[in-house]
Order: structure tokens, then C-alpha cells, then sequence
């Protein structure tokens, strides 16, 4: 469970900075 858990925070992660570059594209 602590895996999925840290899977998915690295996930939530790596889409917050994709919404950061896409918004700095803009």
C-alpha cells in the first residue's frame, strides 16, 4: 500500500509540473 501511495504522490507530481510548463507556455 505505502508503494501505491508513493507511486501515485510521484504522479500527482509529475502532472503539477507539467501543468506549471503549460501554463508558462501560454
Amino acid at each position: 500500500m505505502s508503494s501505491y501511495k508513493g507511486a501515485y504522490t510521484a504522479e500527482q507530481s509529475l502532472g503539477f509540473a507539467i501543468a506549471v510548463v503549460a501554463v508558462l507556455l501560454i
